[in-house]
């Protein structure tokens, strides 16, 4: 065989592998996540998601929405890092020698109350955002989310079950 074959031969090769393996990464990337920067839409309570749903609008309520929701981020970043310091601390607790139940609950009922102050933050901001889109822009949201969610039910529809001998 020549050298200009076997040159060839490796190249053919190494392509049908490259594409192989494409291939099967996309198979088994469809459940995946999608990567944090990705602002697709996951539903109402999601900021990021919530955001991106906000591509349904005309530019102008685009703008309008998402600055008045951005206003209220910085308190919900503040939550959300005060409930992690609070992990932390269960977790501390759970680690020790000493079981403390009392301890324990108490953690975990700041981390609850934490929570609730969050989501009331976010609930707060969502209103806040929604009072500057008309009647017809939140209708546009409205339909654009129940579009997603039954796109996500009809991907988890299982199909048929397979023949069994």
């Amino acid at each position: 065989m020549g050298r200009g074959v076997v040159i060839f031969l490796a190249a053919s090769l190494g392509l049908n592998f490259l594409i192989a393996g494409y291939l099967l990464n996309d198979a088994l990337d469809q459940d995946r996540a999608p990567p944090p920067g990705a602002a697709e839409f996951r539903g109402f309570n999601n900021p990021r998601g919530l955001v991106g749903a906000a591509d349904v609008l005309s530019p102008e309520s685009q703008r309008a929405f998402r600055a008045a929701f951005r206003e209220g981020l910085p308190n919900m970043r503040a939550h959300h890092k005060e409930i992690r310091t609070l992990r932390r601390g269960l977790r501390e607790i759970l680690a020790a020698e000493e079981w403390d139940g009392a301890a324990v609950e108490a953690k975990m009922t700041e981390i609850r109350d934490v929570r609730a102050r969050q989501q009331q933050a976010f609930d707060d901001a969502y209103a806040t955002a929604l009072e500057t889109l008309s009647g017809e822009d939140r209708k546009r949201m409205i339909a654009f989310a129940e579009q997603r969610r039954m796109e996500r039910r009809e991907k988890r529809k299982p199909g048929p079950l397979p023949d069994r001998p």
